[in-house]
């Protein structure tokens, strides 16, 4: 029986951490591999259908290894509704189908999204309760994979590196046009190439406020 505390204590799946060392990339493929064989498609996919849903294998099983190296617990979790995906590099429904073929394969093991039903004091009077995302973790049988890899826990994040988002929207005041009239807001795509871009636009501060926030919220659900 899952625990449900574990559950609810899981970790965001960013989809920022590809497989980066020649041993990841190898895992990834076997993978792959191994999901095809499981697959009942009549067709093949298409050459950019094929290539999304390779780097989308690797960017799930990147934050569910990772995921799986926390000490509180080894879940991963994300929202299962198009828009939680809509500022993503991963669609909504490559993500839901690789999911689905990953836990086909038994390489994740997936706890779904639940909603819990409002509490009613009184006759009309009842109270929202928040639900939980549905959660992800990896299998024994991944985990022994990757270690055929040697990629073991304490080395996960160092074979799937977590990139930075190659474009933030930045989100500015529009000037005053007059007294008293209120402030607009807009954003500003602008794109980065390292770390020192984001020191120097003061993105690492406002992102580690950010994160620390999420934190906060989270042990509050």
């Amino acid at each position: 029986m899952q625990d449900i505390e574990d559950i609810r204590n899981a970790r965001y799946m960013s989809l920022y951490s590809p497989p980066t060392s020649d041993q990841a990339k190898q895992l990834t493929k076997v993978i792959i591999e191994t999901i095809k064989a499981t697959e009942q498609r009549q067709r093949k996919r298409k050459a950019n259908d094929e290539r999304a849903f390779q780097e989308t294998v690797g960017l799930i099983i990147g934050d569910l290894l990772i995921g799986y190296e926390q000490e509180v617990n080894q879940w991963s979790y994300h929202e299962m509704y198009p828009a939680a995906f809509s500022d993503m590099s991963v669609g909504y429904k490559l993500f839901r189908s690789t999911v689905e073929t990953l836990t086909n394969a038994r390489l994740i093991v997936v706890a779904k999204g639940r909603n819990h039903k409002p509490m009613e004091f009184e006759e009309g009077v009842s109270a929202f309760i928040n639900g939980l995302a549905t959660r992800f973790q990896p299998t024994s049988t991944l985990i022994d994979l990757a270690s055929a890899y040697d990629i073991s826990k304490g080395s996960y994040q160092d074979h799937f590196v977590t990139q930075l988002p190659r474009k933030v929207i930045e989100v500015r005041q529009a000037k005053k046009e007059g007294e008293g009239s209120g402030r607009k807001m807009k954003a500003i795509e602008k794109s980065f190439n390292s770390i020192a871009d984001f020191e120097d636009n003061g993105i690492v501060e406002k992102v580690v406020g950010l994160v620390e926030l999420l934190k906060n919220l989270e042990q509050r659900k």
